[in-house]
């Protein structure tokens, strides 16, 4: 591994000075004004972990506003998982990552001093502000915006046939039925199929769990994925079951030539033309200059019914709590301050800066897997989205993000260490039950590996004293371990 940033090739000098100054260590927070003024010489060390279009951005907007030398790192997740000392002030990692880095001891919480807003000093989204962004009950991020699963449809043909974006998975699967007998019947408009779900490696486990939050999230429960005693995954359960179920049903309105592999590609087919509807969290994607036929944005269905695991039964949601139930994490961005940072507030204030309400779209808007997170920018998201986008596209997008980043009840797509291998075994299993494979999904065979997997790593976890509480999608929960899923 090519380790430049990682070991003292360019940072011994600037380390080693400070490590000898008189009762000052180079990861410790201090007020001797001589340590800070050598600290502050230092350059920034940012890391920025598989997010392509960002690093050139945050240098380019860092020094035209006369921020100082800085040195930033594009890493793979492969390099830092096998980085056991991070040497540097910042990271901009995937949101599901957050579980690994914390536990590996590479992030330092946020603080900020008495009277300093802080992360909350201007209008973040909910779900951004403290959820996504927390481990336990400490702030551990800033976001850069976390893309959800949300549902995009053609609004011309929606309303020539007097249909209304479907609030539930049931009346999802019912539009399904209508536009296909639209699509089948009509020569105008020759489409390739009704709908089009990312499917592949990579998304088919994303497209699962946003499905399945609806059924799985009940309002007492304090992981929709894990028992939060036992740890042991509930992926086994009806909620997710009847998700797979509807996902094999759904695939007779979707292309015959082949699954859709990536949420970009499910959005390429509907900006193409090719399908009525699409489900993705990649509206960021590039389209090029081609003008996106007429379309608009929807939460992702919902559901009436949520499974009670205590009770094991199926019950009616409540009428004030809402169908809807967001999936957090699939695929987002986050900033925090390393537990090796030479100085915490100047790495703090760097991340404020980026994530401004008057720097944001600027920093992130290069990047497609960064997302508008600021409840201005969600209201009037126009300077984040391609071009091609009308209006209508652009604030029903817009209307859909607030909406999505201000419920209480959510999903997350995990964040626990391990996060690679466990949705990797959701692919597997979703791929495996579709019609075009000869194998139904081994379900327990594959759910066997995630609870072995599981055990062990939470058997080291929850034997602490000291673990983080849980926060969970019903805000904190102190008294519960893990705080993960």
């Amino acid at each position: 591994m090519d380790t430049d940033f990682f070991t003292p090739r360019w940072i011994l000098v600037p380390l080693l000075a400070v490590f000898f100054l008189p009762g000052c260590s180079p990861v410790q927070e201090t007020s001797d004004p001589d340590v800070q003024g050598e600290a502050q010489s230092l350059p920034l060390r940012v890391a920025v972990v598989a997010t392509p279009g960002l690093a050139q951005s945050l240098t380019t907007q860092w020094l035209a506003h006369d921020g100082g030398e800085i040195h930033i790192r594009e890493m793979t997740p492969e390099q830092l998982k096998t980085t056991s000392r991070l040497l540097a002030d910042v990271i901009i990692y995937p949101s599901g990552m957050m579980g690994q880095l914390v536990m590996a001891g590479h992030l330092a919480p946020l603080s900020f001093p008495e009277g300093d807003p802080g992360w909350s000093g201007e209008p973040v989204l909910e779900n951004q502000r403290v959820a996504e962004v927390s481990w336990g009950s400490d702030l551990y991020a800033v976001s850069f915006g976390s893309p959800q699963p949300m549902l995009a449809y053609r609004r011309d043909v929606f309303e020539k046939l007097g249909l209304s974006p479907p609030a539930t998975w049931d009346q999802y699967h019912e539009v399904c039925k209508k536009l296909e007998a639209f699509r089948v019947g009509t020569q105008e408009l020759p489409f390739g199929q009704v709908t089009a779900e990312p499917l592949g490696p990579g998304d088919a486990a994303i497209s699962l769990l946003a499905r399945a939050a609806s059924y799985a999230r009940h309002r007492n429960q304090y992981s929709g994925l894990f028992d939060f005693i036992s740890m042991q995954p509930l992926i086994t359960g009806p909620p997710f079951h009847r998700a797979l179920a509807e996902i094999v049903q759904c695939r007779d309105f979707q292309s015959p030539d082949g699954v859709c592999q990536t949420s970009a590609g499910a959005f390429a087919q509907l900006a193409a033309g090719e399908s009525l509807m699409a489900i993705s969290w990649s509206f960021r994607s590039s389209q090029g200059e081609s003008e996106l036929p007429p379309i608009a944005v929807v939460e992702l269905p919902g559901s009436t019914s949520v499974y009670n695991v205590n009770s094991e039964a199926w019950e009616d949601r409540l009428v004030t709590e809402g169908g809807h139930v967001p999936l957090l994490a699939a695929a987002g961005r986050l900033g925090s301050v390393t537990e090796l940072a030479y100085d915490r507030r100047q790495a703090a204030d760097f991340l404020m800066f980026m994530t401004s309400s008057r720097m944001a779209t600027s920093v992130c808007r290069p990047s497609p897997f960064t997302f508008p997170f600021r409840t201005a920018h969600a209201e009037d998201p126009r300077g984040w989205l391609p071009a091609s986008f009308d209006g209508l596209a652009a604030s029903s997008l817009g209307k859909a993000l607030t909406t999505a980043g201000e419920r209480n009840n959510y999903l997350f797509c995990l964040r626990i260490p391990g996060r690679d291998e466990y949705m990797a075994a959701l692919d597997d299993a979703v791929q495996a039950a579709l019609p075009e494979h000869l194998q139904k999904p081994a379900v327990n065979e594959w759910v066997g590996s995630l609870q072995i997997e599981a055990g062990t790593r939470y058997s080291v976890h929850t034997a602490a004293r000291d673990d983080p509480p849980l926060y969970s999608g019903q805000r904190l929960v102190k008294d519960a371990p893990g705080g993960l899923v």
